[in-house]
């Protein structure tokens, strides 16, 4: 007979009185543990099983190779409770106590489990950074597309009198405001979103979770999108000077964008601001750094197999059927872009 928390049964589908194989071994769950006053001195997040010490063998899971932990739990009166540190010290000097026993208390492995869970948090605030850089691609992209459609518009400013000044104010604003109404709009459907999904798992895992927005919380995420998207459309907005009044008079559909110096900078910018956001989320200069080097190594090896790639089909075009060899011409005549989709999908 073993004892098993609620979520193995939701998760296996089971109910009180089925049967669970634990190891080689089949045990009846004769009950559900809804109040187990022993978790708070595990950092286990697993849902637990309880049995009888003397059915462990028959499991086939303890062996000379494997690792077990064997706890014994001690439970102190009220009046003890101001001295458990004190108990714990006076117990790791003891010398009649082996050195491969451990003496901790509650306050020990909360403090653990707070920093397992930080330790957590850094690495999937690195996950979302690589998804915010992958978004940011499509901030450039996009972009630049708005940007080159009003190039004509932009000429005709020019000639009623606007400076490049007021221009670059215009559009900065305008990409400005679109962070900031895009920032609260993610707001409102990732709360839903999250409530949902909260609800499916929360009937899977032993703790439940909470979704909490603070106002610190939302300023911070509008602040973010508002910022987040000016810096990478700035490489695009300066080339906002390199459009001239004379487009008006032109028979011309559109001139293209050209980067700059400046542009250049910018971008180079926007690289220096990724890797100072990689240090900052990840609390570690080493960590950062590693993540973003690791990344950008990532993303020239990626550009090098994919112009590797270009340059063997090149040779092989001919011999490709016409529909095939007008899909890579058009991947030649525009390479960088070609190669900003590779690299996005790639990573």
């Amino acid at each position: 007979h073993i004892w098993a928390y609620p979520e193995i049964l939701t998760q296996l589908n089971l109910s009180l009185g089925d049967e669970l194989k634990v190891g080689t071994k089949k045990f009846t769950i004769t009950a559900i543990v809804t109040n187990d006053s022993a978790a708070g001195v595990s950092t286990g997040m697993a849902p637990r099983v309880y049995m009888d010490w003397a059915k462990l063998p028959l499991t086939g899971l303890l062996s000379e190779q494997s690792l077990a932990w064997h706890s014994v739990v001690y439970k102190l009166p009220p009046n003890k409770q101001p001295m458990v540190d004190e108990l714990v010290d006076d117990l790791k000097v003891d010398t009649k106590i082996p050195e491969y026993v451990r003496t901790y208390s509650h306050k020990t492995v909360s403090e653990q489990t707070s920093r397992l869970l930080s330790y957590l948090s850094d690495y999937l605030g690195l996950a979302a950074l690589s998804a915010l850089f992958l978004a940011c691609i499509g901030v450039l992209f996009l972009v630049r597309s708005y940007i080159a459609q009003r190039v004509r518009s932009i000429a005709v400013m020019q000639s009623l009198g606007f400076t490049q000044a007021k221009i670059f104010t215009t559009f900065t604003l305008q990409v400005l405001i679109l962070g900031v109404v895009a920032g609260m709009i993610t707001l409102v459907f990732s709360y839903f979103f999250l409530e949902l999904l909260v609800g499916i798992t929360n009937e899977l895992v032993a703790n439940p979770l909470t979704v909490e927005y603070d106002v610190d919380f939302i300023i911070y995420c509008v602040f973010t999108a508002a910022i987040v998207s000016t810096l990478v459309s700035l490489p695009i907005l300066l080339q906002l000077h390199n459009v001239r009044p004379a487009l008006v008079f032109s028979e011309a559909s559109a001139q293209k964008l050209q980067f700059s110096p400046a542009s250049v900078v910018a971008l180079a910018g926007n690289v220096v601001v990724f890797w100072m956001a990689s240090m900052f989320i990840s609390k570690s200069i080493k960590v950062g750094s590693l993540f973003f080097a690791g990344f950008i190594g990532s993303a020239i090896v990626l550009s090098l197999l994919f112009m590797l790639f270009l340059w063997s089909n090149k040779v092989l075009l001919k011999k490709l059927s016409p529909l095939v060899r007008f899909s890579f011409l058009n991947l030649y005549r525009k390479p960088i872009p070609s190669l900003a989709c590779f690299i996005s999908l790639s990573l």
